[in-house]
């Protein structure tokens, strides 16, 4: 009970004590933590609920109407986009709806995650206002004030330690419960991810699809047109009418070059028969068959046809021209002439059939050939989009493995961080035990010097009998007298020493707690350099009070030995004495014999 009573002495809130400070100040850290904890679990609860009523009732305008999830909604919708089997979206909805978000839009987060920090910081302010607390009121007038004072900056040490003993046990309570708290949300929060991703998460089926669409509009962007009537004419027919046209004319090209042959064998027969009219008028009328020719073939497919055609008007004209200009005796030679010209153009025409039949078959082969090209892009489309799969999937693979082996250097980092602060925990209780010993070994002291001066007091009070027998026997001690006057001289001036000295020593002490606060200012950064110099408070606290040991002890044995001096020097002047007298001295010697031994004990 009575440790318990030293962990919180509760009777000291309603008395004004040496532990009053501790109390009070433990009594904050408790409140502090209480608040804290009750409004973590609170909004935190608050936060699963909505959550759980949002999930039953799973639908866009619960999420809108709930004002905690409204904005964050609104941001996760902007990710959204319109195809045909509704609103999908390719990120997931953990990265908008995690603990980060819905907490910030809720309640300060930077704070609820500096509590830990605020907790171990005020008990680690408790420890240094302890410490001021224990040296501000220490007297070292009078041997009253010195017991006083030190069991001020004793009860300002136990406030130092205390508090900062529930500040890290606290804040430790408070991690776990955080936790706690948080992991409850996450997994409200993964239930509530899971139905939107199933909602709004697209499908490798739909992103093949989508993919497979947007070939398909690339292609008809390229191969499809629109004619006159705003219908979509598909590669496939326009070939077809292209082949049905070319077959058409290269069968009219056909008749046309065997009327064509009959006519100039009629025409040759007729200019034989009559030379002078019949050539020109035939001529003529060869020349018209020819343009008509060239209107019929105005398709873009015949234009070498056309060309022939022209070729073939430009000679026949000049032919004429040379032939109205020129008609000579050699008339027949000549005539002879223009029937094997004829003829060869004749020939010409009737090979026009085949070369129209080659230059269909040429088409036909470029169609099959601009096929196998579709079909090859459509292959390479369908095995590229595969290929793009299987990437993303291994892609996908590598981050989870990824994305395991970070939880996994996560939580090993936890382990050590988990480790150091058992560590640190070790050496806090190492810390505290060898203080305890020190506050024992302090305490134990001040019991064997109080036993010393109430020794001493008691030696005093004989003293005083034997200074009161003496009086009877002034007149015959007179030189003793003034020998013990002397004695009692240098013990003022002795005591004087100690006093100076033990002054001297306290304000080491506070120079040492001076310069422990200042090595210690940067201790919420670095926990090993407060360490470094709690161990330094401890060591010249420790070297302090050896030092004042070691000066009382001089002081009292210098004192005590020319004390003796004094009273074998009085024991010599007084052997005339009568024989109360010897017995007298004889049994102050003695009482001055225990206490030097009682002194070398201590």
């Amino acid at each position: 009970m009575d440790f318990l009573y030293r962990l919180f002495p509760y009777k000291s809130l309603f008395q004004a004590d040496g532990n009053t400070l501790t109390a009070w100040w433990v009594l904050l850290i408790i409140s502090i933590f209480l608040g804290f904890v009750i409004y973590l679990i609170y909004i935190t609860k608050h936060l699963s609920n909505n959550l759980k009523k949002i999930t039953e009732s799973f639908s866009e305008e619960s999420i809108l109407s709930n004002k905690l999830f409204a904005s964050v909604w609104n941001d996760y919708s902007h990710s959204f986009i319109e195809i045909e089997e509704g609103k999908r979206t390719d990120e997931y909805s953990y990265e908008y709806f995690n603990e980060s978000n819905i907490l910030s839009k809720s309640t300060n987060l930077k704070l609820i995650n500096s509590i830990p920090n605020i907790l171990v910081g005020l008990g680690i302010l408790g420890t240094f206002i302890g410490l001021t607390y224990g040296i501000s009121n220490f007297q070292t007038e009078s041997t009253e004030q010195i017991k006083e004072s030190i069991e001020t900056l004793l009860a300002g040490m136990g406030t130092a330690f205390i508090t900062s003993l529930y500040g890290m046990l606290l804040s430790l309570i408070f991690t776990v419960v955080e936790k706690i708290q948080v992991n409850s949300l996450h997994n409200s929060l993964h239930r509530f991810c899971y139905r939107l991703d199933r909602s709004y998460r697209i499908t490798k089926e739909e992103e093949r699809i989508l993919e497979l669409r947007r070939q398909e509009t690339v292609l008809s962007d390229y191969f499809i047109f629109t004619d006159e009537h705003n219908n979509k004419v598909k590669p496939a027919n326009l070939f077809r009418d292209l082949y049905e046209e070319s077959r058409k004319q290269s069968e009219a090209l056909q008749s046309f070059s065997t009327d064509l042959a009959n006519l100039i064998e009629a025409g040759f027969e007729k200019i034989l028969n009559d030379p002078d009219q019949g050539v020109t008028h035939e001529l003529r009328c060869l020349k018209s068959e020819i343009e008509n020719l060239g209107n019929k073939l105005q398709d873009p497919t015949t234009e070498m046809t056309q060309n022939i055609v022209k070729n073939l008007e430009a000679s026949m004209s000049k032919m004429m021209e040379e032939f109205s200009s020129a008609v000579s005796g050699s008339t027949k030679s000549d005539l002879e002439h223009l029937s094997s010209m004829l003829s060869q153009a004749g020939s010409s025409l009737t090979d026009l059939p085949g070369k129209l039949q080659e230059m269909t078959e040429n088409l036909g082969e470029n169609f099959r050939g601009l096929q196998d090209v579709v079909e090859k892009i459509t292959t390479q489309t369908l095995s590229q989009s595969e290929n793009v799969t299987d990437r993303m999937r291994g892609q996908v693979d590598e981050m989870s493995e990824i994305i395991k082996e970070r939880m996994g250097e996560l939580q090993v980092g936890q382990e050590v961080l988990m480790g150091r602060q058992s560590e640190n925990l070790h050496i806090s209780d190492r810390l505290l035990s060898s203080f305890n010993n020190s506050i024992e070994k302090m305490n134990g002291l001040s019991a064997e010097v109080t036993n010393s001066i109430s020794k001493f007091s008691k030696v005093q009070v004989e003293l005083n009998s034997v200074s009161g027998q003496l009086r009877h026997i002034s007149d015959n001690v007179v030189t003793s007298t003034n020998t013990f006057k002397n004695a009692q001289n240098e013990f003022s001036q002795h005591s004087n020493d100690f006093i100076r000295k033990n002054s001297e020593t306290i304000q080491e002490i506070q120079k040492s707690l001076t310069k422990a606060k200042e090595v210690s200012a940067d201790y919420a950064d670095k926990f090993s350099v407060i360490e470094n110099g709690l161990q330094n408070i401890f060591e010249q606290i420790e070297e302090g009070i050896n030092n004042y040991r070691d000066t009382v002890g001089g002081s009292l044995e210098t004192f005590l030995s020319k004390y003796s001096e004094a009273l074998t020097n009085t024991a010599s002047s007084l052997e005339g004495a009568s024989t109360k007298q010897e017995e007298i001295l004889e049994e102050l010697t003695e009482q001055l014999s225990k206490l030097q031994m009682n002194r070398v004990k201590v």
